[in-house]
C-alpha cells in the first residue's frame, strides 16, 4: 500500500471517528495535541548507520508529534497520533515516523490532574537508505495530565512501543525500534 494512500485512509478514518465524536452526547468532541518527546531507541538507529561507515555533525534524539483525540464522559477515548518524526538528510536520507490509533482511558476526568492510559496498534513509515520492510507492534502509555479543567490542558507520557523497521546492508539485518520507550510532555487543545 503506497504511503499516500495509508495517509489518505487515516485522515479519512480521523474524520469519520471526530464526526462520530461530535454527533455522540457523550462524547466531549475532538481535541488536538502537539508534544514533544525524547526517543530511546534513535541511538540504535545512529549507531545503525556509523556501523556502515556514516558520521553525522549533528543528531538529535528529539521529536514532535500532533495527534486527535476524543473522549466521553465514561472516561474512555481514542487518539489518532503522528509522529514523532526521524528525519536524516547528507550524504544519506531516512524518513521515519509512527502511525498509532489508541484507546485511551482517563482515571479523574473530571479532576484538574488525572492519570491515564493508553493501549493501541502502531505502525512504522520508513523511508531511506538502508531501511527496509516495517513490522507493527503494540503501542502502550501511562501518563498525567494537568490543568484539565482549563482550555489547554499539559501532561506528560511514557509510552512502549513493539513496531520496529529492518536495517539492512548487505546481508546484515537489524531490527531497529526507534520508538520503543518514550518520554515526552504535550500540550493539548
Amino acid at each position: 500500500m503506497s504511503k499516500k494512500i495509508l495517509y489518505t485512509l487515516l485522515a479519512v478514518l480521523c474524520l469519520k471517528l471526530g464526526a462520530f465524536s461530535q454527533e455522540n452526547t457523550n462524547s466531549q468532541g475532538l481535541e488536538y495535541s502537539l508534544g514533544l518527546n525524547y526517543l530511546s531507541g534513535y541511538s540504535d538507529l545512529i549507531d545503525a548507520y556509523e556501523r556502515v561507515g556514516y558520521e553525522f555533525d549533528f543528531e538529535s534524539p528529539l521529536g514532535l508529534n500532533f495527534a486527535i483525540s476524543s473522549e466521553y464522559n465514561s472516561g474512555l477515548g481514542w487518539e489518532a497520533n503522528l509522529g514523532p518524526a526521524i528525519a536524516i538528510f547528507g550524504d544519506l536520507s531516512a524518513f521515519i515516523m509512527p502511525i498509532d490509533l489508541l484507546a485511551t482511558y482517563e482515571f479523574a476526568k473530571d479532576a484538574n490532574i488525572s492519570p491515564f492510559v493508553k493501549l493501541g496498534g502502531s505502525y512504522i513509515l520508513a523511508n531511506g537508505d538502508f531501511l527496509g520492510a516495517t513490522t507493527p507492534g503494540v503501542k502502550g502509555a501511562v501518563g498525567i495530565a494537568f490543568n484539565k479543567n482549563q482550555k489547554t490542558e499539559y501532561g506528560v507520557q511514557l509510552s512502549l512501543n513493539t513496531a520496529y523497521v529492518d536495517f539492512e546492508y548487505y546481508r546484515f539485518i537489524d531490527e531497529i525500534k526507534p520508538y520503543e520507550f518514550v518520554l515526552g510532555v504535550f500540550a493539548k487543545f
